[in-house]
């Protein structure tokens, strides 16, 4: 991480409270447990254009493919599989 500016937030008593709560549950600072929330939130979020390219990378991985989807998933159904999970 790099360097840290400091900063003021409000918090509505019910935040306060939780934060309070999760920072003994975890063992960190109501500091850190923000910082984590920030960088999962915002910070290492897919952008609309990560979507689109995963989107784009999967299209056509069903072509070249004997069996339709509907046929495959119903295949899945029919199998051992399905019994061996049950018991």
């Amino acid at each position: 991480m790099g360097n840290m500016v400091r900063t003021q937030i409000f918090l509505t008593a019910e935040q306060r409270r939780h934060l309070r709560a999760w920072s003994r549950l975890e063992k960190k600072t109501a500091s850190a447990l923000i910082r984590t929330a920030i960088e999962e939130r915002y910070v290492h979020r897919p952008t609309p254009a990560d979507f689109r390219a995963a989107l784009d990378e999967a299209f056509g991985s069903w072509k070249g493919r004997k069996k339709s989807s509907v046929a495959m998933v119903r295949a899945l159904r029919r199998g051992k599989r399905l019994k061996s999970l049950s018991g």
